[in-house]
């Protein structure tokens, strides 16, 4: 039987919402458990492997709370975690995590704010909301390995047979593990995955994978419940070198909670068959002796760390600017982890932000020293100003903060908001190449309200998406001479400007709404950028 993928219709999505919305709240006075069947054949006492997780057990209020890097701690964490497993049961395996609507993540972050009684901001719901997208990730990841690549090993447990040692159960499929996940949702799951697109994917994200030059083995342990252990085993350095001490003393603990580096490195290490510690792949040993040779210069001023220039940076280079290597968590950025005095790798974003603000700042300076020399002069200005705006606009879209107030004469004119037009004003479907990936490009709408064959301003950048037939953006077909953009930055003074393709049923009506989303956007708009 051939299954034929398509996008998951807008009716599956509005069920999944209220599925969300409509849930009883979780039962908590189940144990953790899984129950087998009454017709289960009766097992060995050795058990191989576990079931999903049933609910949660709850015994007592529970308070969640966070650390100074807002990542959720204390004794409630691991409660917490498990609260963001059963979340993913809500959400459908065939949605991509962009895909999921507001309404159903906003309903997961309400429960999970009532159960922790947590004091709700935007941070914290943020945190907990790219705790969510990474575990379903990695669900997804876990289906595709475990039942379709069948790379990974999944455990099974023997059965009675009457048989000496008994033989393997038959491995369950996924639909039979997992109750949000249909036969038919797995049938569609299976030939998604298995799609030549899909295949290359695997192989490129394999192939990554294989050259990583270190293994941490903190399973599912912070560094904060970890470090302890370190210390009691000795293989904590201590602050004077960078030689594990076994006469590090519990009042140093607290010292050393901060030092990313021996964190980093104890990280590294495992158990042996002796129970002692040690590094067992010969390149995650050699990496680790070069971040400690530069830690062992500290102590003798030979190299003064600032910031995150530490020996780990000095190994293994700039921290990326959205994870903090040696500090774990979930959007522990270079900012939240060690302030403003940090050096970091600049993504596409940042680095057109970094221009941006650049060239307002030497606009608004030349412009105004422009405008006190004409002032002098005697020549009249008030069509600098019109002047000013427009070809600002046209750039940068930063109209309100071009020209210092004097002298009073000139005032800056506010862009007008762009109107959407009708479709039939909007520009004639242009042939649209094919993109094996997704690129950098700029994003244009016509100028200050012009008719749509007027001049062009550069409003937001972003990534177009590859390409293909019967694309679709939020289950809505993308149109001949339209294509599917991720839109990563918006110019400021932009914000308000409508969209050329409204979706107002997923509450896309102004590029400020499309922040961080996917839109349909006419292809003749669209200019791919070299950066």
């Amino acid at each position: 039987m051939s299954i034929v993928v398509t996008t998951v219709k807008r009716t599956k999505i509005v069920r999944f919402e209220r599925m969300a919305e409509d849930a009883p709240p979780l039962d908590n006075d189940f144990e953790t458990e899984d129950a087998p069947p009454m017709d289960a054949p009766t097992t060995s006492k050795k058990r191989k492997g576990r079931g999903p997780t049933k609910n949660l057990k709850v015994t007592e209020p529970m308070h969640l709370e966070y650390n100074a890097l807002g990542q959720p701690c204390g004794k409630w964490r691991r409660q917490y975690g498990k609260q963001v497993g059963l979340c993913i049961r809500k959400i459908s395996i065939l949605h991509a995590w962009n895909e999921v609507p507001e309404g159903l993540k906003n309903s997961l972050w309400n429960d999970t704010v009532n159960l922790f009684h947590i004091e709700s901001d935007e941070d914290k719901k943020n945190v907990f909301l790219s705790a969510v997208a990474e575990r379903f990730r990695d669900f997804k990841s876990k289906l595709v390995t475990g039942w379709i690549t069948k790379t990974r090993a999944r455990t099974t447990k023997k059965v009675k047979t009457g048989n000496e040692g008994g033989e393997q159960a038959p491995s369950k499929m996924p639909y039979e593990i997992w109750g949000h996940i249909s036969k038919r949702d797995w049938e569609a799951f299976v030939a998604k995955r298995t799609t030549p697109i899909e295949v290359e994917k695997r192989g490129k994200a394999s192939n990554s994978a294989s050259k990583r030059k270190f293994y941490h083995r903190l399973g599912q342990k912070t560094y904060d419940e970890v470090r302890k252990e370190w210390v009691d085993a000795g293989l904590y350095p201590n602050q004077s070198s960078s030689t594990p001490s076994s006469t590090t003393t519990s009042a140093s603990v607290h010292t050393l909670a901060g030092d990313r580096v021996r964190d980093w490195y104890c990280g590294l290490h495992s158990r042996d068959a002796s129970g002692k510690f040690t590094i067992n792949d010969p390149g995650t040993k050699k990496v680790a002796d070069a971040v400690m040779g530069w830690k062992e210069k500290e102590p003798t001023g030979e190299f003064i760390p600032k910031g995150n220039v530490d020996a780990l940076h000095m190994v293994l280079g700039k921290d990326h600017s959205g994870r903090v290597v040696g500090k774990g968590g979930v959007r522990v950025g270079l900012q939240k982890a060690f302030g403003k005095e940090c050096v970091a790798t600049q993504s596409r974003t940042a680095l057109r932000e970094e221009a941006a603000t650049l060239r307002a700042e030497i606009t608004k300076d030349v412009l105004a020293k422009l405008a006190t020399v004409l002032q002098k002069m005697g020549t009249p200005i008030v069509d600098l100003a019109n002047l000013i705006v427009e070809d600002q606009g046209s750039q940068h879209g930063d109209s309100n903060a071009l020209v210092e107030p004097t002298p009073e004469s000139i005032t800056p004119v506010a862009p007008q908001l762009f109107t959407n037009t009708p479709v039939a004003q909007n520009p004639e479907p242009t042939p649209v190449p094919v993109l094996q990936e997704a690129t950098p490009c700029s994003l244009l709408l016509p100028q200050l309200g012009v008719a749509s064959d007027g001049d062009l301003t550069e409003v937001a950048y972003g990534m177009t998406q590859p390409n293909k037939e019967g694309q679709t953006v939020h289950s809505v077909p993308v149109t001949s001479g339209h294509i599917s953009v991720a839109v990563e930055t918006i110019v400021k003074g932009f914000e308000d400007f409508s969209l050329p393709i409204p979706m107002p049923a997923w509450s896309l009506e102004k590029l400020s709404n499309a922040l961080g989303s996917f839109v349909t956007w006419p292809y003749a708009w669209v200019r791919f950028t070299n950066m």
